[in-house]
């Protein structure tokens, strides 16, 4: 079962380099991206287009999330 948290706070510790996490805070379901500059992003955890989970997905190197299904950024 994974983790609900509380707080961003909680949910921002420890997030790896360029590698998109997915989080539960206050229920919902969100990616989670600290990009190289260590600036974090977030977003809701689903593909507009097909509701797949982009944060199984990849960042590229210019910093945009990449969709596992479609591969587009």
């Amino acid at each position: 079962m994974e983790k609900i948290f509380a707080s961003w706070h909680d949910a921002i510790q420890k997030l790896p380099l360029n590698q998109p996490v997915a989080r539960h805070i206050q229920q919902k379901k969100i990616c989670l991206v600290r990009l190289s500059t260590n600036q974090i992003i977030a977003f809701k955890d689903a593909c507009p287009h097909m509701g797949t989970s982009l944060s199984k997905g990849i960042i590229t190197e210019k910093q945009a999330i990449v969709c596992p299904w479609h591969h587009y950024s």
